[in-house]
């Protein structure tokens, strides 16, 4: 399961059934989705793993989306190959 900036509105504490591995992607500098809330959903979540993107230096908002983009895709092909879909 990857989630990147997750509009999570029920309790925090049904996270904790969670049991399969966990990606959280969070820009480091969001204003809107503090990374104090992806530290919180991580700690709930015994599998996780909670990447704090930061943008280039200097850039902000939509200029840095190709860099931030590749550094996701990075992490998401990482965490996949450690964590392979299970079906079923």
């Amino acid at each position: 399961l990857i989630l990147f900036h997750p509009s999570w509105t029920g309790s925090h504490e049904q996270l904790a059934a969670v049991k399969c591995p966990v990606l959280l992607l969070w820009q480091q500098n969001d204003t809107l989705h503090l990374i104090a809330h992806g530290r919180k959903m991580a700690k709930l979540m015994a599998k996780s793993k909670l990447v704090a993107i930061k943008p280039p230096a200097g850039q902000r908002g939509r200029e840095s989306y190709t860099d931030v983009f590749q550094v996701m895709a990075g992490q998401i092909s990482s965490f996949a190959k450690v964590n392979p879909p299970v079906s079923g």
